[in-house]
C-alpha cells in the first residue's frame, strides 16, 4: 500500500494543502467526483480508502475483530488500532456512515 512521506510538511503548507484537497473534492458533482477519484486515485489508494470505510462501517455495524480480519484481509492490529481510533472519531462521522448504511 503507497505510504505518505514521512518528512513533516510546514502547518501553513499542509493547511492550504488540505484547504485545496477538500475543496477539489466538495466542488464536483457527484457523477464528476466518481470519474474524478476513480482517475486521480491510484489503484492502491483506492483498495486503501474502500477496505478503510468498509473497516469503518463494520466497526460501526457490531462485526467482531476477527470478521472484520478474515473479511478485508486485515491484521488483528489494524483492526485493534481502528477500533481504538474510533472512540476519538465525531458523532457527526459516525452518525454519517450510520446513516450511509441504511
Amino acid at each position: 500500500m503507497p505510504r505518505a512521506s514521512k518528512q513533516r510538511l510546514e502547518t501553513q503548507v499542509w493547511e492550504q494543502i488540505h484547504k485545496t484537497l477538500v475543496e477539489v473534492i466538495s466542488s464536483h458533482k457527484v457523477s464528476d467526483l466518481k470519474k474524478f477519484l476513480f482517475e486521480f486515485l491510484t489503484n492502491e489508494e483506492k483498495v486503501m480508502l474502500a477496505k478503510r470505510l468498509t473497516l469503518y462501517i463494520m466497526l460501526l455495524s457490531g462485526y467482531s475483530d476477527t470478521e472484520i480480519k478474515e473479511v478485508l484481509k486485515m491484521s488483528y492490529e489494524t483492526v485493534r488500532t481502528a477500533r481504538s481510533l474510533m472512540t476519538t472519531k465525531s458523532k457527526q462521522f459516525k452518525d454519517s456512515l450510520t446513516e450511509w448504511v441504511k
